[in-house]
């Protein structure tokens, strides 16, 4: 199957199963010798939120499958241990659990009488703060 014929495919399954026709569509994986083709599209809801849709044919046997992608996200941000945010140094890079920023770690002081975690976003400047030491995902430099 060639990427014109997946796309024409994943745009009809698209809108038969949406009731609309997608803007785009992109071939992000093709498997060799008639394997697995992903194709993905991005739409918006009624409310204005980006939508962005998988839609998987195996040729091999006859199927085609659409999934709505949550989150996407570099597998290097995940592939360390969760830790607890104390046991992070200065300048180190972190998510929050379901927060899709990239935080970086300021250090620990005293604040109001308690320790608190200093930390900003990746590039930022303005330092947020937490006075509980919760679990983060070391991300990659």
């Amino acid at each position: 199957m060639t990427r014109k014929e997946a796309i024409r495919i994943a745009t009809n399954f698209f809108t038969f199963r949406m009731g609309v026709k997608p803007e785009s569509m992109v071939v992000t994986m093709m498997e060799p010798a008639d394997g697995r083709i992903a194709v993905q599209t991005t739409t918006y809801d009624d409310e204005g939120d980006e939508m962005t849709y998988e839609i998987e044919i195996k040729p091999a046997t006859d199927s085609i499958t659409m999934k709505q992608i949550v989150s996407d996200c570099n597998l290097s941000d995940f592939i360390q241990d969760v830790k607890h945010l104390s046991n992070l140094k200065k300048g180190d890079l972190f998510r929050l659990e379901g927060d899709c920023v990239i935080w970086r770690f300021c250090g620990a002081e005293k604040r109001y009488g308690a320790l608190a975690y200093g930390f900003t976003r990746q590039n930022g400047r303005e330092i947020s703060w937490l006075n509980t030491d919760v679990n983060v995902y070391p991300c990659g430099k």
